[in-house]
């Protein structure tokens, strides 16, 4: 027997590869991890029966499946606080902003088929296109009028940049959105505690989205943003989930709880699901992820 683990021992090795591999630059480049949980479920299978045992009732295990969520801080190496964040949207309010959150999500399609050997695992892929949502918050204005949901009719697309931090005169760490609907305008205003009016967006992103990575200094090294944008921008539509042409996920996940001279460890194939971003101007700037195992998460210490 030896001694307990704690989770500054640990680290999530490896996940994918690659410069331009998403999972792999999630964890290796563009964000600091600050926590992880692994979920493994096998669900019962009730086999109670007519002649089996009369004292309770009896069960087996069906096939087991396993995801994992993470926290992280941007950026990696020095983690901002949100105060250089901005929302910019096109004929829409955004006074007094103090924060934005941003949400990617992409389904997981089980795709768990025979085998001749027999399976224990269940298996995924991701959605094709994922569906992107996120809310700004604000203060009201005593000199500009409200502007609330979309209209119906809109036929205009309707621009917004989320910006993690202003790095002018160079591209800013950001998310471009070419068409974001409003759905849902909040409107708070404390009477009885004589608090400041504020107003909660919600929107939706109606088509293309592309990530920016600052030059920084005016050089040509990117810099880090959550995913591994370009100066020019890289368009976000799905996780960068299999190196080959063949529709199979293959990025390889690998997640130290005890590393040292004996490493206590786990290992399988996962897939991104969601990416959120919270940029409050007096916060730090978090990420929150969570990702699909597909076939088999393998312990082991060694």
């Amino acid at each position: 027997m030896g001694r307990q683990v704690t989770g500054l021992e640990g680290t999530i090795t490896s996940w994918g590869s690659g410069a331009s591999d998403w999972h792999n630059h999630l964890i290796a480049t563009g964000t600091a991890p600050t926590n992880v949980t692994v979920n493994v479920e096998g669900p019962e299978m009730d086999t109670t029966s007519i002649g089996g045992p009369s004292s309770n009732r009896t069960y087996r295990n069906m096939l087991a499946s396993w995801t994992v969520t993470g926290e992280s801080l941007w950026p990696r190496a020095n983690a901002y606080v949100g105060a250089q964040g901005l929302v910019t949207y096109a004929s829409g309010y955004t006074q007094h902003v103090r924060g934005w959150s941003l949400n990617m999500a992409w389904d997981a399609l089980d795709v768990t088929e025979f085998n001749a050997s027999g399976i224990l695992w269940r298996s995924f892929r991701p959605s094709f296109r994922g569906k992107f949502t996120g809310s700004f918050r604000g203060l009201v204005d005593d000199a500009a009028a409200l502007t609330l949901v979309t209209p119906w009719t809109n036929t205009s697309a309707k621009a917004m940049t989320l910006k993690l931090s202003e790095d002018t005169p160079n591209t800013d760490n950001s998310f471009t959105i070419a068409d974001a609907i409003i759905t849902r305008a909040g409107i708070g205003m404390p009477i009885q505690a004589g608090g400041l009016d504020t107003l909660d967006y919600n929107f939706t992103v109606s088509g293309a989205m592309n990530c920016l990575s600052s030059s920084g200094d005016g050089s040509s090294t990117y810099g880090i943003n959550v995913l591994p944008g370009s100066t020019t921008g890289v368009a976000v539509t799905m996780p960068t989930y299999d190196n080959g042409t063949n529709g199979v996920p293959n990025k390889t996940m690998l997640i130290k709880l005890a590393d040292g001279s004996s490493d206590v460890s786990l290992s399988g194939t996962a897939f991104l699901t969601s990416v959120n971003i919270t940029c409050d101007v007096d916060q730090p700037i978090r990420v929150s992820w969570t990702a699909q195992g597909t076939g088999v998460l393998t312990p082991a210490y060694a």
